[in-house]
């Protein structure tokens, strides 16, 4: 039993190394498909073999009000609409569920959060694990790559930096021409969630 318990702690914890090393692009906007340019600008390029999608804008709002919407993330089903679950295995480590339009199943994924600060940028980092309290659903599409940041800059007292870069890999029978879309669908919805909960 001791063994058996000990394997799975040596899988789980190198499966999860093997994760963290997916590289994020770079913060440079070049050579990204631009889906939209506005008050929120949304694009997606392919890199170090996956798909990544990119959302931002700069929010009429203080730094700290972001952070704690970030960090609350049992209330992610309340700011972005997609979200149907979210639920806190221990401290770090995040079970969510996203649905999806019909006819495609909803998805969901385990990830590791890392808080970091650099200079005078706050990082969320997200990187996909393998915990035995969440064992894979077969109604749901598991997204074993999940990965992703929010970047949050203070620009003066009023206004903020926003960025969210994720890993835009859907698996399942998602089309490949459907990507952007739903690149700029979730870009859209996680900034403008965003600000209606900063609005209230």
């Amino acid at each position: 039993m001791i063994k058996g318990r000990f394997l799975n702690f040596y899988i789980i914890a190198f499966l999860s190394i093997l994760q963290s090393e997916i590289i994020l692009p770079t913060d440079d906007l070049g050579n990204w498909n631009v889906l939209l340019d506005e008050e929120i600008w949304v694009g997606w390029k392919h890199s170090e073999g996956f798909d990544w999608c990119r959302s931002k804008s700069i929010m009429k709002e203080p730094i700290t009000d972001i952070r704690k919407i970030i960090e609350d993330k049992e209330n992610y089903p309340n700011i972005i609409k997609s979200i149907e679950v979210t639920k806190s295995i221990t401290d770090e480590i995040v079970y969510i569920v996203v649905d999806m339009p019909f006819p495609f199943a909803s998805r969901d994924y385990v990830v590791k959060y890392i808080k970091d600060q650099v200079g005078d940028e706050y990082i969320y980092s997200y990187y996909a694990v393998i915990h035995p309290d969440v064992p894979v659903n077969n109604n749901y599409v598991r997204l074993i790559h999940s990965s992703g940041e929010w970047r949050v800059r203070s620009l003066d007292s009023t206004h903020t930096e926003f960025t969210y870069t994720w890993n835009g890999e859907l698996l399942g029978n998602f089309p490949e021409w459907g990507l952007a879309r739903a690149c700029k669908q979730q870009g859209m919805e996680v900034i403008t969630g965003f600000q209606e909960a900063l609005d209230k």
